[in-house]
Protein backbone atom coordinates (compact mmCIF):
# COMPACT_ATOMS: atom_id res chain seq x y z
CA UNK A 1 0.00 0.00 0.00
CA UNK A 2 1.23 3.39 -1.07
CA UNK A 3 1.07 5.83 1.76
CA UNK A 4 2.39 8.95 0.25
CA UNK A 5 0.40 12.08 1.07
CA UNK A 6 1.75 14.51 -2.08
CA UNK A 7 1.90 13.24 -5.81
CA UNK A 8 5.46 12.41 -7.27
CA UNK A 9 6.52 13.99 -10.45
CA UNK A 10 8.95 12.41 -13.00
CA UNK A 11 11.97 14.91 -13.35
CA UNK A 12 15.74 14.28 -14.49
CA UNK A 13 18.01 16.74 -13.00
CA UNK A 14 21.32 16.31 -12.02
CA UNK A 15 21.58 16.98 -7.99
CA UNK A 16 24.66 17.28 -5.03
CA UNK A 17 24.39 15.44 -1.61
CA UNK A 18 26.24 16.44 0.85
CA UNK A 19 27.06 14.18 3.93
CA UNK A 20 29.34 15.76 5.99
CA UNK A 21 32.23 17.59 4.27
CA UNK A 22 31.88 14.84 1.12
CA UNK A 23 29.76 15.71 -1.57
CA UNK A 24 28.40 13.13 -4.29
CA UNK A 25 26.79 13.47 -7.50
CA UNK A 26 23.36 11.61 -8.44
CA UNK A 27 20.53 12.15 -10.55
CA UNK A 28 16.61 13.40 -9.30
CA UNK A 29 14.37 10.70 -10.99
CA UNK A 30 10.96 12.46 -9.35
CA UNK A 31 10.41 15.12 -6.83
CA UNK A 32 6.96 16.00 -4.57
CA UNK A 33 6.92 18.46 -2.25
CA UNK A 34 7.43 16.01 0.21
CA UNK A 35 10.73 14.38 -1.22
CA UNK A 36 12.75 12.94 -4.10
CA UNK A 37 14.25 9.42 -5.25
CA UNK A 38 17.71 10.17 -6.19
CA UNK A 39 19.84 7.45 -8.15
CA UNK A 40 23.36 7.32 -7.03
CA UNK A 41 25.10 6.77 -3.87
CA UNK A 42 23.15 3.82 -1.12
CA UNK A 43 22.63 5.95 1.86
CA UNK A 44 20.89 4.02 5.09
CA UNK A 45 18.11 4.50 6.42
CA UNK A 46 17.96 7.47 8.68
CA UNK A 47 21.36 9.89 7.00
CA UNK A 48 20.28 13.42 7.23
CA UNK A 49 22.05 15.16 3.69
CA UNK A 50 21.78 18.11 2.12
CA UNK A 51 20.54 17.85 -1.04
CA UNK A 52 21.12 20.92 -4.01
CA UNK A 53 19.97 21.08 -7.39
CA UNK A 54 18.53 23.59 -9.92
CA UNK A 55 16.77 23.69 -13.50
CA UNK A 56 16.04 25.97 -15.99
CA UNK A 57 14.46 29.20 -15.25
CA UNK A 58 14.36 28.27 -11.91
CA UNK A 59 16.80 29.11 -8.66
CA UNK A 60 18.86 26.95 -7.43
CA UNK A 61 17.29 24.72 -4.25
CA UNK A 62 19.13 23.19 -1.53
CA UNK A 63 17.42 21.35 1.80
CA UNK A 64 18.02 18.96 4.55
CA UNK A 65 16.80 15.53 3.99
CA UNK A 66 16.53 11.95 5.69
CA UNK A 67 16.81 8.53 3.78
CA UNK A 68 13.73 6.84 4.29
CA UNK A 69 14.10 3.78 2.11
CA UNK A 70 16.63 2.83 0.10
CA UNK A 71 17.22 0.09 -2.65
CA UNK A 72 19.67 -0.97 -5.80
CA UNK A 73 21.09 1.99 -7.35
CA UNK A 74 18.74 4.90 -5.49
CA UNK A 75 16.91 6.23 -2.36
CA UNK A 76 14.13 7.76 -1.29
CA UNK A 77 14.50 11.07 0.67
CA UNK A 78 12.03 12.81 2.33
CA UNK A 79 12.43 17.11 3.02
CA UNK A 80 12.81 18.03 6.66
CA UNK A 81 12.56 21.24 7.95
CA UNK A 82 10.61 22.98 5.06
CA UNK A 83 10.06 26.99 5.10
CA UNK A 84 6.91 28.46 3.03
CA UNK A 85 9.37 30.00 0.86
CA UNK A 86 11.03 26.29 0.39
CA UNK A 87 7.77 24.89 -0.48
CA UNK A 88 6.68 27.51 -3.04
CA UNK A 89 10.49 27.19 -4.89
CA UNK A 90 9.90 23.54 -4.88
CA UNK A 91 6.09 24.05 -6.35
CA UNK A 92 8.16 26.21 -8.89
CA UNK A 93 10.38 23.62 -9.85
CA UNK A 94 7.56 21.01 -9.80
CA UNK A 95 5.39 23.18 -12.52
CA UNK A 96 7.97 24.24 -14.64
CA UNK A 97 10.29 21.23 -15.40
CA UNK A 98 8.06 18.10 -14.84
CA UNK A 99 4.59 16.35 -15.69
CA UNK A 100 2.16 14.68 -13.33
CA UNK A 101 2.68 10.42 -13.16
CA UNK A 102 -0.89 10.43 -11.22
CA UNK A 103 -3.94 11.81 -12.78
CA UNK A 104 -7.22 11.20 -12.59
CA UNK A 105 -8.90 9.13 -14.83
CA UNK A 106 -11.25 11.64 -17.43
CA UNK A 107 -14.60 11.12 -16.75
CA UNK A 108 -16.63 9.93 -19.38
CA UNK A 109 -20.38 11.40 -18.72
CA UNK A 110 -23.11 9.26 -20.66
CA UNK A 111 -26.63 11.37 -20.85
CA UNK A 112 -29.63 10.05 -19.34
CA UNK A 113 -31.80 8.40 -21.65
Amino acid sequence: MDTRRTVRYPIDLPGRIRLGRTELFCRIRNLSLGGVCVVGPALPEGTRVNLRFSAPHVEAFSGTCVTRWSANECCGLEFEGLRAIDTYQLARFIRCASRPTLRMPALTITPAR
